[in-house]
């Protein structure tokens, strides 16, 4: 006698997932059945998911230090109910950040998923570095990285686990004989990053202010922009946020003061100053 076929009679556990996902979209005012598009900021702005923002994804190490190569690495935040997970290169501030949040701008203007394309010379301008080979080079070893990794976040707010890659696949052309405009790109982005910027749970900043900004003055922007009314922030949070390997408090102390001399001479923050082993902030 035959036994009846029962598998499908409960979802599985990607379904499952699925579903989760698409319900809390829908919560957050956006249709899953439809394609998915960020929100399309002004062209003086960027943008970053609070989750990022706020925890260790993009760190703050010396130029010479060999970057770390993770393996489900469970990242600082400042939330300790957020739990962050890497697997790829270390990613940092200094370049990484930058060139992902570009890449970012330039995907608003499609729905998640679509072919993105730019040239190595148009990033090179929009994030106000050199035009030229070390620079190129630089963009290049960027969306690599960018591309061999895996961040997963896991919340109250978000239910089970998101992972994704911070851009799903590129492809490029060879660099021009002219060396002008350098290789062209096109990215896409994963279709599930929308969960991290759906219900206004990201961060804008103001660009040309932001970019020129140290990388540990722009993660303490991160911080502070990311919170409608900041709290004072330990010096020692602030550090493990970073991922910074500075051993000398005195040191640390020292780059932070600089850092709140840059956001505020920046005009990013009306004020901000240590006391007291603290960061803080006057909007």
């Amino acid at each position: 006698m035959a036994t009846e076929n029962r598998r499908g009679d409960k979802p599985s556990s990607e379904k499952m997932a699925q579903m989760e996902r698409n319900a809390y979209l829908r919560a957050r005012g956006v249709d899953p059945s439809l394609p998915m598009q960020l929100d399309i900021w002004p062209n003086d702005m960027r943008a970053i998911p609070n989750d990022y923002a706020r925890s260790a994804l993009f760190m703050v190490r010396g130029r010479g230090e060999e970057r770390a190569t993770m393996q489900g690495a469970v990242l600082f935040h400042v939330d300790k109910a957020v739990t962050v997970t890497y697997t790829g290169i270390e990613l940092r501030a200094e370049d990484d950040q930058l060139v992902w949040q570009q890449i970012i701008h330039y995907a608003r203007e499609l729905p998640l998923g679509e072919p993105v394309t730019f040239s190595t010379g148009q990033i090179l301008a929009d994030i106000g570095w050199k035009n030229n080979g070390a620079y190129y080079q630089k963009v290049r070893n960027c969306i690599e990285r960018l591309k061999a990794n895996s961040v997963r976040v896991s919340n109250v707010r978000l239910g089970r686990g998101v992972g994704v890659s911070l851009i799903a696949r590129y492809e490029f052309d060879k660099e021009t004989a002219s060396g002008s405009s350098g290789a062209l790109y096109t990215v896409w982005i994963d279709p599930d990053l929308m969960v991290f910027f759906a219900g206004q749970n990201y961060t804008r900043v103001a660009w040309v202010g932001y970019r020129e900004l140290s990388p540990v003055a722009r993660r303490l922007h991160d911080y502070i922009a990311s919170h409608k009314a900041p709290y004072p922030l330990p010096l020692q949070t602030f550090h493990l946020m970073c991922g910074s390997r500075c051993s000398s408090e005195r040191k640390w102390t020292q780059m932070v003061k600089k850092a709140c001399l840059e956001v505020q001479g920046a005009g990013l923050v009306k004020s901000a100053w240590v006391d007291s082993g603290r960061v803080v902030i006057e909007r």
